[in-house]
């Protein structure tokens, strides 16, 4: 199948594979690409990348209460990371991420909201000046 295929593309549109990066696979299992398992119909995230994403918001809560990062810090970054979550759809794991972090820099002190009140990253909402 994949000779066939090279000779095709090699015919038609003068194109060559790379015999190690080549892999023919049925579609129906996916391909792994840029932090997504693709199929053909939807995307989904690598399970790797969702424990990533848990462990650095969790490193991320820690250095906040040791007072090494400041709130911004923390949204800016899971900013980032909620956009590539949310092109594979992933809506319940971006909200059980997000409701398992509390952001607190000492036992005394209020939480700091990971997101704004309407669950933006703007984060809480301030007085108009």
């Amino acid at each position: 199948m994949q000779a066939r295929l090279a000779a095709r593309l090699a015919e038609e549109l003068g194109l060559t594979l790379s015999a190690r990066k080549t892999e023919v696979r049925r579609t129906g299992s996916g391909v792994d690409f840029l932090g997504y398992r693709l199929f053909y119909h939807h995307r989904l995230l690598r399970r790797k990348n969702m424990g990533r994403a848990r462990r650095r918001l969790q490193r991320q809560a820690r250095a906040y209460a040791a007072g090494q990062i400041d709130a911004a810090d923390v949204r800016r970054s899971l900013a980032g990371w909620l956009g590539h979550a949310r092109f594979a759809g992933a809506y319940s794991f971006r909200r059980r991420l997000l409701g398992a972090v509390r952001l607190r820099r000492s036992a005394g002190a209020p939480a700091a909201p990971v997101l704004g009140a309407r669950g933006g990253m703007n984060g809480p909402p301030t007085a108009a000046t």
